[in-house]
């Protein structure tokens, strides 16, 4: 195909910028390889309280305002306990409702709960959550400021009129104090709370390196530590705008051909990744062992689980990191394949949710979320979570039902031949990959063929192909190369006279 590379330029770029007008929504989330750092001086609101994201301490005991931790006897109560900076169950989202009353957000569990008092706000009652959409009266709290700069937390409603949250000497078995409901009273510092302002400690993004097609648009997302829900202020940057050009919210246009840093910060927080913009229709690798350096990020799934026929394992591991760890993803071929192809259409997951970005819906194909459609899962809210059915038992009409390119629904066909020279023009058709499998000695292996390296050829077992092969843990030996140097066929004994049969994914207009 011959582009007239400046009017694309300009016409992507205008693309670019009407993106840039719509309005993005995004909820951010947690990764485990950075560490966080703990500001030497918290900085206290002594003013009035605005949105944001605070740890709430309370005044007599030092402690700090905790959910969600049970009793040895499983009932839900807040708890104020020693600062621990990595407790995200200590950092509260704070914001004002329309009736002028506040929520507060635990940041642990991706903040889908609220605090919750109880109807009657009876002397002794614990504070509890509850998801935002349920039982909203009572997820309203009064904060007000005294004098002396504290503040107290009083439940917006119920019969008790002079109700309000204290620490209490009742212990539990994870926390050193419990917080109940009080009768208001002049000068009890267990009454007092403090509000200190949580900054973004640091950022994680679902790359350490990715690659994308030139001319193609898109967005990236970095998570913040601590989850706060708020992204629009991190600033995207890139080290070579004709390459990559960035803009607000992480959206992005590949420009040129090259190697980029893209860069997403806020304050001191700052996390990059690398970028490689090709001219070629398929471009995407993702490996069953790496989830680092290939082209998805398993980092935050190494502790999810699948339980199928009373089975449970790891969705995914890291095989040099975690040699000893076993995972679904170890005969993870025919996910990473599907993936690959759908990623290089275009196509999103209309439903669910990726617990490493926060995001919910339209989420990106890669194993993961090709394994949510699989399995029929919506997607876990968190990685201490398992969910249910087989993940890399492929059930293809329930993938392809579950993506759409453009508001197109996606299908599938599936050729029983083994001819070269069927892939050959299967690839002219469908350039987006072939997923090919292969069958020897009782072994099957999936791998996906993205182009035919020399197609004037006339001869049908001449044929060479590009390959890109879930098995391999290096670039080298699965990253877009001759079939002759793929892990598969170097170590695995895997020939072409071992092909059994050929998938192909497309929007359903395109399929025979």
């Amino acid at each position: 195909m011959n582009f007239k590379k400046p009017l694309i330029k300009r016409a992507v770029a205008a693309l670019l910028a009407v993106m840039l007008s719509l309005p993005i929504v995004f909820t951010a989330a947690v990764d485990s390889t950075n560490e966080p750092t703990v500001s030497e001086t918290a900085t206290a609101v002594t003013g009035e309280l605005t949105d944001g994201v605070y740890r709430i301490k309370n005044l007599e005991t030092g402690l700090y305002l905790e959910t969600y931790k049970y009793s040895a006897k499983g009932k839900e109560k807040l708890c104020a306990a020693q600062l621990d900076v990595k407790e995200e169950g200590q950092c509260f989202y704070v914001r004002r409702a329309e009736n002028g009353a506040w929520l507060l957000s635990a940041q642990n569990e991706n903040g889908e709960y609220s605090l919750s008092w109880q109807a009657g706000t009876a002397l002794g009652d614990y504070i509890v959550k509850t998801q935002k959409a349920a039982d909203a009266e009572y997820t309203y709290f009064d904060i007000s400021r005294l004098d002396g700069g504290a503040f107290t937390i009083a439940p917006a409603g119920g019969d008790n009129y002079t109700a309000v949250l204290a620490t209490v000497s009742e212990k539990t078995y994870y926390s050193d104090k419990c917080v109940r409901i009080a009768d208001l009273a002049q000068g009890d510092e267990a009454q007092m709370w403090t509000f200190e302002s949580v900054p973004t400690e640091y950022l994680t993004t679902a790359y350490e390196k990715t690659t994308v097609k030139l001319y193609s648009t898109g967005k990236f997302y970095a998570r913040k530590y601590p989850y706060n829900m708020v992204t629009s202020d991190i600033v995207w940057t890139s080290s070579d705008e004709d390459i990559i050009m960035m803009g607000a919210d992480g959206v992005w246009c590949a420009l040129g051909k090259g190697v980029a840093t893209v860069t997403a910060s806020v304050g001191t927080a700052v996390v990059s990744f690398e970028v490689t913009v090709e001219d070629k229709d398929a471009f995407t690798w993702y490996s069953q062992t790496n989830m680092y350096t290939s082209d998805w990020s398993a980092r935050e799934l190494e502790d999810l689980f699948f339980i199928d026929s009373g089975s449970k394992k790891r969705f995914a591991w890291d095989a040099k990191r975690n040699p000893s760890r076993s995972s679904w993803m170890e005969s993870g071929c025919a996910l990473a394949s599907s993936a690959m192809v759908l990623n290089n259409m275009g196509a999103v997951k209309t439903t669910g949710y990726d617990l490493r970005t926060g995001q919910d819906g339209s989420l990106i194909a890669d194993p993961y979320t090709v394994a949510l459609a699989n399995s029929g899962n919506y997607g876990a809210k968190s990685t201490s979570k398992a969910m249910y059915g087989s993940p890399i038992y492929m059930y293809w009409s329930s993938v392809a039902s579950k993506f759409n390119v453009d508001g197109e629904k996606v299908g599938y066909h599936r050729y029983y031949v083994s001819s070269k020279k069927k892939i050959k023009d299967l690839l002219t058709k469908y350039p987006q990959g072939v997923i090919v499998l292969f069958r020897q000695s009782g072994r099957t292996h999936y791998m996906v063929f993205a182009d035919c390296l020399n197609p004037e050829e006339t001869v049908s077992s001449k044929l060479e192909f590009l390959i890109y092969d879930p098995a391999a843990y290096n670039p080298e030996n699965g990253d877009g190369v001759p079939f002759k140097e793929t892990l598969s066929y170097l170590y695995g004994g895997y020939r072409y006279s071992s092909i059994s049969n050929v998938t192909v994914y497309d929007v359903e207009s395109k399929l025979n």
